[in-house]
Formats: structure tokens, sequence, C-alpha cells
């Protein structure tokens, strides 16, 4: 049986993806698969250090046992030998991708590849929305352009710049926030979006079958 691997990235793997791989575990475990390997690591991680009290304890809740878990800088190395890399974040995706650019492809937030939403389409509607907002507002684009015809300026203004705010939302809602120095109330609201987001992500992933380019 062929293994394949499941990588999880944050910034110190001490609490979101070091969460995330554990509750993804207890899934795998429950749905009797032990063909997936998980793990995770921390752009920005020291060597060693455990996972934080609330991490363990919003995990415990869960059913995921992060004791044992120690963190784990991300290198070039882990990123060639997963399957998949989930990262906490936008950011995480862009510095996975500059680390190992042919991880491209197979390396997503976890939101965007549990919605199966794709993060560089909605990044190319953003840009292309602020440039047609400063086109209006520089009097370069008229009522009748586009698809805002018979608009005035100003409706057009308000209407793209709303669009563009829902866009930004939507982009925002990419990251899963980081709970360090928060309480243990934090922690269980991340644990729990962790946790639906993983299984979501998981049934992508046993569906697709393989490599998510191929």
């Amino acid at each position: 049986m062929a293994v394949k691997k499941i990588l999880f990235v944050c910034t110190g793997n001490t609490c979101r993806s070091g969460m995330a791989a554990g509750l993804a575990r207890e899934v795998l475990r429950s749905w009797g698969r032990e063909d997936i390997v998980v793990s995770s690591a921390g752009t920005a991680a020291q060597i060693g250090v455990p996972a934080t009290p609330e991490a363990i304890a919003a995990a415990a809740e869960l059913g995921a046992d992060l004791q044992p878990h120690r963190a784990c800088p991300l290198t070039p190395e882990l990123a060639r030998e997963a399957d998949l890399i989930l990262t906490m974040t936008r950011m995480h995706k862009k510095d996975v991708e500059r680390l190992v650019p042919e991880a491209r492809g197979r390396t997503f937030t976890l939101k965007e590849y549990a919605g199966r939403k794709t993060l560089a389409d909605l990044e190319a509607r953003l840009l292309e929305l602020a440039a047609a907002v400063a086109r209006v507002e520089r009097g370069t684009e008229g009522e009748n352009s586009g698809d805002h015809s018979g608009k005035n300026r100003e409706e057009l203004v308000r209407s793209l710049t709303g669009e563009l705010r829902h866009l930004e939302a939507e982009l925002g809602d990419m990251d899963i926030p980081d709970p360090i120095g928060c309480g243990l109330d934090e922690y269980r609201r991340c644990a729990a979006e962790l946790q639906q987001e993983v299984t979501r992500a998981l049934r992508r992933f046993l569906e697709e079958g393989a490599r998510p380019d191929g």
C-alpha cells in the first residue's frame, strides 16, 4: 500500500499546525486509514519546543493528544516529500513556495483546499477590481464600461468598492488566525475551526486519491 504524506505548516509549530496534524490523525484513525502519514512544521519553529498548554488542552477536548508534540522547522526535504502541503495562512503558502518552488501546485492554505477555492483566482480578481476602481476615480473608465453600463461614476465606484471589500474579506477568511498569547477559549475556537477544515480537506484528498496536481 502506497503511503501518502500530508504536511501542515504554520509559524512556530506550537499551536495551529500541531493541532491540525493531531486532529487529522484522529480523523484518519476513525476512518481506518493507515496509508496517510501526517506531520507538521513551522516556518520559524525552534526545534524541540512543545505545544503550548492551551493547544494541548484544546486539542485534547477534541480527542487529539499533543503531549508528545515537539516543534519542527520547515525544511526543503519535508516540503519535497509531502504529497500535499496545507498552510495556515496565505503568507505561509508563499513561504513554502519560496523555499521549494516545485511545491507550487500541491501547496494550499488549509481553507483554500478544504473549500475547493483557488486563491490565485481570487487574488487576480482583487487586482482587477482595484485597477478598475482606480480607473474610474481617475475618470478614465466611462459610465458605459464593462458590466456596469448605465451607472454614473459615483454609483460605479460604490459598486466596485463594495465588491472589492467583499473579496478582501473572502481572502482574509482564507487564513486561520494565530491564537498564540490568547486564552483557552480562543484556542478552543481555533481547534474547532481546524477540525472542521481538516476533515473537509481530508475528504477531498481521499477523493482525489493522489497528489492534488495529478
